[in-house]
């Protein structure tokens, strides 16, 4: 086994605990992995303030979202970006609940929470719809047939709701919204306000 002596605490150390480096002779960093912790935790301690306005500067930065999405897929669901991406391609870019077209950078990824396993990409408001009914099918059900029970009032309420519009605009000469031009009964001396 071949080992090396860090510059920093003068121990002959397995090259194992060095980084790759390949601008040095051998190719290997002049840290051991100790003394590079310990001098990454006292740089982090000194220049704290500067390395979090880097971190959320690069934060902001194209670059830096794809990297942390894609550092977040592998620990969280264990899958690769480019696996997610395929997921969003054969989706039609879809949510696959309410079948509305959202963009890659909104998209949420559901999964089941027993198991973590990946189940699809949904937009965020059917990602949270199944987060709040903690993922429970009797829950949706339930939610369903209540809705469906009210279905009728609602309709109902629309109707009279536009009944309500379109008097507006006949009584008081709205502007016409076919033609784009002021109704019949338009009179300049009436204020509508």
């Amino acid at each position: 086994m071949k080992s090396k002596r860090c510059s920093t605490c003068g121990r002959i150390v397995p090259l194992g605990e060095f980084l790759r480096y390949p601008a040095s002779k051998d190719g290997y960093g002049y840290k051991c992995a100790a003394c590079r912790s310990s001098w990454k935790k006292k740089r982090y301690i000194k220049d704290r303030k500067r390395i979090l306005v880097q971190k959320k500067e690069y934060a902001k930065t194209e670059h830096g979202r794809k990297t942390t999405r894609k550092a977040r897929l592998k620990k969280k669901y264990g899958i690769t970006l480019e696996q997610h991406e395929v997921m969003y391609v054969s989706q039609d870019g879809r949510c696959l609940v309410c079948l509305y077209a959202v963009p890659y950078s909104e998209i949420y990824t559901d999964h089941c929470h027993k198991t973590g396993k990946v189940r699809g990409l949904l937009c965020r408001k059917c990602n949270f719809m199944l987060g709040n009914a903690m993922d429970d099918p009797t829950v949706l059900k339930r939610a369903a047939k209540y809705l469906r029970g009210w279905a009728k009032d609602c309709e109902e309420a629309e109707d009279i709701k536009e009944a309500n519009k379109a008097l507006k605009r006949g009584k008081f000469g709205i502007f016409d919204e076919i033609k784009g031009e002021p109704g019949p009964e338009l009179d300049p001396g009436i204020n509508i306000n």
